[in-house]
């Protein structure tokens, strides 16, 4: 029963190792983002495979999305598993064969991002 007395120092350590862990991931994140915005490239994107996911009740829904494209000197770029919120609505503007507007960094395609306009 001493392991109980544990807990109290055990579970607040977990609650602030998983915020500082999403709090990295976010800034690293927006560090490409902004890298993106500094010299981007806009082109469409082909969607290769859409997985929506459970809509929810503001007529939103999470779609997995992988995609390719070409950057400009010709190669071929994939991105898979790119979750992007969209309209319930507009569900059948993302299926296989369609196309997404996508930024990506001149100087380093791999480095590239889904560009939708926000849904709310």
């Amino acid at each position: 029963m001493d392991y109980f007395k544990y807990l109290a120092y055990l579970l607040p350590a977990l609650v602030v190792v998983v915020f500082i862990k999403i709090a990295i991931r976010d800034i690293k994140n927006n560090r490409i983002k902004k890298r993106i915005a500094s010299d981007p490239v806009h082109v469409n994107a082909r969607i290769t495979q859409a997985v929506p996911g459970t809509p929810a009740p503001k007529g939103i829904v999470n779609v997995t999305l992988d995609y390719e494209f070409n950057d400009h000197t010709g190669r071929l770029f994939t991105q898979q598993n790119v979750v992007t919120v969209v309209k319930t609505m507009e569900m059948l503007n993302y299926k296989v064969g369609e196309t997404v507007p996508v930024m990506y960094l001149r100087s380093d395609p791999s480095l590239n991002k889904v560009n939708l306009p926000r849904v709310f």
